[in-house]
């Protein structure tokens, strides 16, 4: 099966305010309309776009990315990559501090809340345990020690060390210069033990060391405000951030948004971005478009009845073939566009699977073994229906019918991960 890599268009109105970056300019309020609702703001399960949204606001990691994608210091300071791109040793802020939070019914002191090497191996450690079940627990699988740990044969990450309190190193089982970048991602950031262990609800009331602190969670509005003991000044040395609070509401329905005059930054969908483009010329407001990686795939449930013919590698085959068959590249319904792939000298993973389906044949396989319906499950995303659709269509000309049945986000979820899902 062709796993295509999508680039989903996010538009944001952006409307027109000025802020002169002067100490006159600290306090207000940023208001901020997403179509998205949040389910989980642990970081390691973080998984739409307004959890990732609230999340960097919440949390930081060792290192990020500038406007221009490069490689810039955050919570380390500096960094040290060894010849052979094996060890990455990493010195640490030392004026690092996590947000106010209770043990046993007390808030933490200040001193308790500075951020160490060991906040972060454990951190890491967190993100990786396989009973966690974090979906990006593979960021680290290059870390010597992780498939150990993984396993159960070892209570921790070895290649993960604390050299003192200010100075952590992370050794990899073999060469790999671009696995700094794994660490600028959303769920490799710092946490402090106590609280996410100590507070079942830490998904609804997470504590980080980002420049916001959250105030406020319910269905349909998040509050952040300001943190106090953020570590970040701006050019100036004058201290961040400037605003006292951000609040962000959720769409209940995205066509409706007629009071998208009431915020700072209002997220559009893909659909319905040509009809209010056209007043980016009498507004006043401005559109603004940031692109993301996505990728598409299907999985097969073995716990339905499609198990006894899917366990025939001839019918695995036979749907990848007739999948294959849909150009997405050229079809117009698609809300997001195909992105051409940068090829490096080595084969990408995708161009890896494409030619392991290259090799199948679905010659031999005879009538009678086509199974006669497919259901199909999905979140819904605008553009999975309109995948969908085409898999229906492509599936329909080989006389197998495909049943769709779309969830809601948190409705998805939930199907997915019951024992009873078939």
């Amino acid at each position: 099966m062709r796993y295509p890599k999508m680039i989903l268009i996010i538009i944001m109105v952006l409307f027109i305010f000025s802020f002169t970056i002067q100490a006159a300019n600290y306090g207000g309020e940023l208001n901020i309309k997403l179509q998205q609702r949040p389910i989980n703001l642990n970081p390691i399960y973080a998984a739409n776009k307004a959890e990732k949204i609230i999340s960097q606001q919440i949390f930081d990691s060792l290192v990020t990315l500038n406007a221009e994608g490069e490689l810039i210091p955050n919570l380390a300071k500096t960094w040290e990559i060894n010849n052979q791109a094996r060890v990455f040793r990493f010195k640490l802020r030392e004026n690092i501090y996590f947000h106010p939070f209770q043990i046993n019914g007390a808030l933490s002191s200040l001193s308790k809340r500075r951020v160490t090497a060991a906040d972060w191996k454990w951190s890491l450690e967190y993100l990786a345990a396989s009973e966690n079940k974090s979906p990006y627990a593979n960021l680290l699988n290059k870390v010597k020690g992780y498939e150990e740990y993984r396993q159960g044969r070892s209570k921790e990450i070895s290649g993960i060390k604390i050299l003192d309190d200010y100075l952590l190193e992370i050794e990899l089982k073999e060469s790999y210069a671009p696995f700094i970048y794994n660490l600028t991602e959303n769920a490799a950031v710092v946490l402090p033990e106590q609280a996410v262990l100590n507070n079942s609800k830490f998904f609804m009331e997470p504590i980080g060391t980002g420049a916001f602190v959250l105030n406020n969670f319910n269905p349909d509005q998040i509050i952040l405000k300001k943190f106090d003991n953020y570590w970040k000044n701006n050019y100036r040395k004058e201290r961040l951030p400037y605003l006292d609070r951000i609040k962000i509401d959720f769409s209940a329905n995205e066509s409706e948004i007629k009071e998208y005059h009431n915020y700072d930054i209002y997220q559009l969908s893909s659909e319905l971005y040509q009809k209010y483009s056209e007043l980016e010329k009498t507004d006043n407001y401005q559109l603004k478009k940031t692109a993301e990686n996505i990728y598409y795939y299907l999985g097969y449930n073995y716990n339905s009845s499609l198990k006894k013919v899917i366990s025939d590698q001839n019918i695995k085959e036979y749907l990848r073939n007739s999948l294959n068959e849909i150009n997405l590249e050229q079809n117009d319904d698609l809300l997001s566009f195909i992105f051409p792939f940068q090829y490096s000298k080595e084969a990408s993973y995708i161009d890896q699977i494409n030619n392991l389906v290259k090799k199948n044949n679905d010659n031999n396989l005879k009538d009678e073994a086509y199974p006669e319906q497919l259901n199909l499950v999905s979140n819904d995303s605008k553009n999975n229906k309109v995948i969908a659709d085409l898999i229906k269509n492509e599936l329909q000309d080989k006389k197998i019918k495909l049943n769709l049945s779309q969830f809601s986000w948190s409705e998805y979820l939930n199907l997915i991960k019951s024992k009873d899902f078939k």
